[in-house]
C-alpha cells in the first residue's frame, strides 16, 4: 500500500477532499490500493479524520477526487449501484428500530436488488407445473431468510434472531450490524469501530470473520481505536492524523515507537511477543 500509489486493481482513492457541509476533514488524501486478502485498519487519534476517510470511501459524506474499485470511478456512482459493491458498517446501530435482529438483516439483504439468478440457479421455464412453481417460489421466500440467519450464525448470534433490537445490549447491536454488512458478500467491507463495543471473545469471533472474509476475495478496511488489535490481526495500516496521512504501511512499518509519540503525543514500546505477535506497550505521555 502506498499513499499515492496508482493501482487499476483493489480500492483506490487519489486527492480526495471530503467533510461536512462547507468543513473539510480532509483535504488531498490518497491511499491504495487496498488489495482483497488483506485486511486494512485506519487508526489515528480523536478527530484525525478516521471516520471521514470510511465514509468518504462508501460515499456517504460530501466528497472529490477519485475514488476506483478495480478501475470503476464510484464518486457520483448513484447509492444504489455503489452498494451492490460496497457494504458499510456505522459505529452503532439504533436500538430504537422496531425490528428483530433477524428483520434488521433481512433489511439489509433485501435493500439492494440482488444480481439474477444463473440458469443453474432455478427454472424459468413457464411449462412446469403449477407445483413446481410453487416450489420455486417458496424456495425464493427461504433463500433471504436462510442467508440472514447464516450470517447471525457466523457470529455466534443465531439465539437472538427474533429479540428486537431495542432489548439487546450495545455489543450485540454492534454484532447484528456486522451481520448486515456481510450478509450480501460485497466486494468491499467498510467498518467502523466494529470491536469497540465487544467483550475480548466477541472481538477474536470479529477478526476471525473478518480474516476470512478478506481470504475469500474482499476488501475489508476498519477503523479502531485499540493499536494492540490493529498490530495482532492487520496486514496494512493507515495511521492518521490532522486529516492526513502519516503512514500507510505494515504494521511493524506503521507503528513505531517514534511515529507514535509524533502522533499520539505517548510513549511506547513496539516488541514482539514470545509467540511473535507484535504488541504495542504505553509507558506514559510524552
Amino acid at each position: 500500500m502506498s499513499s499515492g500509489g496508482v493501482s487499476s486493481g483493489g480500492l483506490v482513492a487519489e486527492r480526495i477532499t471530503a467533510g461536512y457541509g462547507r468543513r473539510d476533514v480532509l483535504s488531498d488524501v490518497s491511499l491504495g490500493p487496498l488489495s482483497s486478502g488483506e485486511v486494512t485498519m485506519l487508526v489515528g487519534p480523536n478527530a484525525a479524520g478516521k471516520s471521514t476517510l470510511l465514509r468518504a470511501l462508501a460515499g456517504l459524506v460530501r466528497v472529490s477526487g477519485s475514488v476506483r474499485l478495480d478501475g470503476q470511478e464510484l464518486v457520483g456512482l448513484p447509492p444504489r449501484r455503489r452498494a451492490r459493491h460496497v457494504a458499510f458498517m456505522p459505529q452503532s446501530l439504533p436500538g430504537s428500530l422496531d425490528l428483530t435482529a433477524l428483520e434488521a438483516v433481512l433489511s439489509a439483504l433485501l435493500a439492494v436488488p440482488q444480481p439474477p439468478r444463473s440458469e443453474s440457479g432455478g427454472s424459468t421455464d413457464d411449462g412446469g407445473s403449477e407445483g413446481s412453481a410453487g416450489s420455486d417460489r417458496s424456495s425464493a421466500r427461504r433463500e433471504p431468510t436462510e442467508r440472514a440467519l447464516t450470517a447471525l450464525a457466523r457470529l455466534g448470534i443465531q439465539s437472538l434472531a427474533m429479540e428486537p433490537l431495542g432489548r439487546l445490549s450495545g455489543g450485540q447491536r454492534q454484532l447484528v450490524s456486522l451481520a448486515q454488512s456481510i450478509v450480501r458478500g460485497p466486494r468491499v467491507l467498510l467498518l467502523d469501530e466494529p470491536t469497540s463495543a465487544l467483550d475480548l471473545r466477541y472481538q477474536v469471533v470479529v477478526m476471525r470473520l473478518l480474516r476470512a472474509e478478506a481470504e475469500a476475495g474482499r476488501i475489508v478496511a476498519l477503523v479502531v481505536h485499540d493499536l494492540t488489535l490493529a498490530a495482532r490481526w492487520a496486514d496494512r495500516i493507515a495511521l492518521l492524523r490532522d486529516g492526513r496521512i502519516v503512514a500507510a504501511a505494515t504494521p511493524e512499518e506503521a507503528l513505531t515507537s517514534d511515529r507514535l509519540r509524533e502522533v499520539y503525543g505517548v510513549r511506547t514500546r513496539v516488541e514482539r511477543c514470545s509467540r511473535g505477535t507484535l504488541q504495542v506497550i504505553v509507558d506514559g505521555e510524552g
